[in-house]
């Protein structure tokens, strides 16, 4: 093999290897952001804490209510553990401190509890 080929050919290789590095890095998804726990804009005593495995619990004040979770597209579904009570929330806005869902027509602002 002559040097001009090798030199090429480790130049595509180096490209390649790059090119998987950046899609490896790829932005989080909804089910990886919404991880944690998340206040209401306009009342911080209340909100929702997601968990990796499935769950969630919203609280109120001294209230809480336990809570499964899941993301399908754009949509968050939450239900009560015996799953006879179901909300479906539009994701419009979800990032790694601001969530913005919507049901019936209202929107809900959240923010993400800072470490």
């Amino acid at each position: 093999m002559k040097t001009s080929t090798k030199k090429i050919t480790a130049l595509i290789f180096v490209v390649l290897l790059f090119l998987l590095t950046l899609m490896g890095c790829g932005s989080k998804s909804f089910s990886e952001l919404i991880l944690g726990r998340w206040f209401y804009e306009e009342d911080t005593s209340s909100g929702f804490e997601f968990f990796d495995d499935g769950t969630a619990v919203g609280f109120n004040g001294d209230s809480t209510e336990q809570a499964e979770w899941s993301i399908s597209d754009n949509t968050l579904k939450l239900s009560n553990p015996y799953g006879d009570d179901i909300l479906l929330f539009e994701i419009e806005e979800l990032n790694s401190n601001h969530m913005v869902l919507s049901i019936e027509g209202q929107e809900i602002s959240l923010n993400k509890e800072s470490n």
